[in-house]
C-alpha cells in the first residue's frame, strides 16, 4: 500500500504573472467602437431626426459593425454583446418613448454585475480567479489558496464597487433628463474606465501578491506527461 503525498506546494515563492496583460488591451481601439459608437448615433441621430430614426440608426450601426469584425475574421465579443445590448436599449427606448430609456439597460447591467461580484467574494470564489482559470489556464488550487484569494478578492470588489457607481450615476441622471450627460458617461464608462480597472489590477494584483508571499503559479500546475 502506498503513503499518500502531500502535493500541497511550499507556502513561499515567486508572485505568478499577472491576470492582464495592460499594453495589449490598452491598444484595443476597437472596444470604443464597438461599445461606445452606437450611444452616440443613437443620441445625435435622435436630436436630428428623432427617437425612431435614432433608434433605427444606432441598431444598423451595431450590426454592421458585428459583420465586418465577422468578415475580416477579428474578435467579435464586444460587437454582438454590442448589437444584443444595442437592442434591449432601443426597445426600451421606443417603448418609452424618451431617450433616457435608451440607458436603462446599463443601470440594471451594472447592479447585476454588482451582485454578482460582490457574491463571489462573499463565498470566496472571486471572479477574477475565474477569469484567469480561463484565459491564463491558472489551476483553480492556486487562485483559491490562501495566499492568493485575498488579492484577487480585494480587487474584485474594487469591480463591484465600480460597477455600483456606475449604476447609481446612469440613474441619477436618467432621473435628471440629461441626454448629454448620459452619453458622456456612457463613453468615459466604457473603454477608458475598463483600461483602468485592467491597468490597476495589474499593478495592484501582482504587489499584493509579493506581499502576501503568495506560491508560484506554475507549482500547483499538473507537470508533463514525458513521452514513453
Amino acid at each position: 500500500m502506498t503513503a499518500s503525498v502531500d502535493e500541497t506546494p511550499p507556502p513561499q515563492g515567486q508572485p505568478p504573472a499577472p491576470p492582464v496583460d495592460p499594453r495589449s488591451f490598452l491598444k484595443r481601439t476597437d472596444l470604443i467602437v464597438d461599445s461606445a459608437l452606437s450611444p452616440a448615433v443613437f443620441v445625435g441621430v435622435n436630436l436630428v431626426a428623432g427617437l425612431t430614426a435614432g433608434a433605427i440608426a444606432a441598431l444598423a450601426l451595431a450590426v454592421l459593425v458585428m459583420l465586418y469584425r465577422l468578415l475580416n475574421r477579428q474578435d467579435v465579443t464586444y460587437a454582438v454583446g454590442g448589437v444584443f445590448g444595442t437592442g434591449i436599449a432601443v426597445a426600451i427606448a421606443l417603448r418609452t418613448g424618451s431617450t433616457e430609456g435608451f440607458f436603462w439597460p446599463k443601470v440594471l447591467t451594472n447592479t447585476a454585475i454588482f451582485v454578482v461580484l460582490a457574491g463571489s467574494v462573499a463565498f470566496k470564489k472571486p471572479v477574477i480567479g475565474f477569469l484567469m482559470e480561463t484565459i491564463l489556464q491558472a489551476p483553480a488550487k492556486w487562485w483559491q489558496h490562501d495566499r492568493v484569494r485575498p488579492a484577487l478578492s480585494e480587487w474584485t470588489i474594487v469591480w463591484a464597487l465600480t460597477a455600483a457607481l456606475k449604476a447609481a450615476v446612469y440613474l441619477l441622471l436618467i432621473l435628471a433628463g440629461r441626454d448629454g450627460a448620459l452619453l458622456a458617461v456612457s463613453v468615459a464608462f466604457g473603454y477608458p474606465l475598463t483600461a483602468v480597472l485592467g491597468f490597476g489590477g495589474y499593478v495592484y494584483i501582482r504587489a499584493r501578491l509579493k506581499r502576501l508571499g503568495a506560491p508560484a503559479m506554475d507549482a500547483f500546475r499538473a507537470p508533463a506527461a514525458t513521452p514513453a
